[in-house]
């Protein structure tokens, strides 16, 4: 009787991101339905609901916060000194703490540009294929990248392990080249 309306009514439904056909089963019921289900527009896992049964909804409201983890981001803390060996596209290993013995893999996608006054560090982001679903948001992850330290130049140096510390201070030995028994030189 009032085309109008019928039609005001369906927009509304569209307007709900109601699939068409979904849309088509409603109207050819005949049933006025106080309830229906409603799909997202993309897959994934509801990670948050936002609202329960009966509650009023405005336009635009979040029903629900949905996160399609088939990919995932990690995002790693690079010490201000260890920003030299980094570069987008280096390679970096990295291992999960809830995944003990398993070691993934990935390439650096990004580097922020900018430190953190307070730690001193830049964000590091890899970005991972999650078809699994092995990694999950807010996990802890502890990486490794290998470097190529022949590229430092006028650097010098040195694993931790080959500093001597004193208690006022700290000395380094450098075994000397080209002699015949075993010799070594405090650094200056």
């Amino acid at each position: 009787e009032q085309p109008e309306i019928y039609e005001a009514a369906k927009e509304k439904l569209r307007q709900w991101k109601l699939p068409e056909n979904q849309i088509i089963v409603i109207e050819k019921s005949g049933v006025v339905k106080n309830n229906f289900p409603i799909t997202a527009n993309f897959s994934g896992i509801v990670i948050n609901k936002r609202v329960n049964a009966g509650d009023y909804i405005n336009q635009g409201t979040v029903l629900f916060d949905i996160a399609n983890l088939s990919e995932v981001w990690l995002v790693f803390d690079a010490y201000e000194s260890d920003l030299m060996f980094l570069k987008k596209g280096d390679k970096l290993s990295f291992t999960v703490q809830s995944i003990p013995g398993k070691t993934f893999s990935g390439n650096i996608s990004f580097i922020e540009p900018i430190l953190n006054s307070a730690t001193r560090t830049a964000k590091v982001r890899v970005e991972m294929n999650n078809a699994g679903g092995d990694l999950k948001p807010e996990m802890f992850a502890t990486a490794f990248v290998k470097s190529n330290i022949a590229e430092i130049h006028n650097a010098l140096i040195i694993p931790s392990s080959a500093v001597l510390w004193t208690g006022k201070r700290s000395i380094v030995y450098v075994k000397q080249p080209i002699v015949k028994e075993p010799s070594f030189k405090r650094a200056v």
